[in-house]
């Protein structure tokens, strides 16, 4: 997780999502759709689980980067 402001929000919406001005919370996964299991919410022609390679035991995957607003989440808790 990376703790940031508004500005490098507003930079990474738009350059990421498209959208301009900050946002609170930006999340970047690591593997693409096709790596997780199929599940009910799913897109209908949506590709199913991709073979994932082996991790030690005991480890978790990395699953991605996620960017929080740290003036926007505690304006937010208020």
């Amino acid at each position: 997780m990376i703790l940031s402001d508004d500005a490098e929000l507003a930079a990474l919406n738009l350059r990421a999502m498209g959208r301009r001005g900050p946002t609170d919370v930006l999340s970047f996964p690591l593997f693409p759709p096709a790596a997780f299991p199929s599940h009910p919410g799913q897109a209908p022609g949506a590709p199913g689980p991709a073979t994932a390679f082996a991790l030690p035991p005991g480890t978790r995957p990395h699953l991605g980067d996620i960017v929080v607003s740290v003036g926007r989440a505690v304006a937010q808790a208020h």
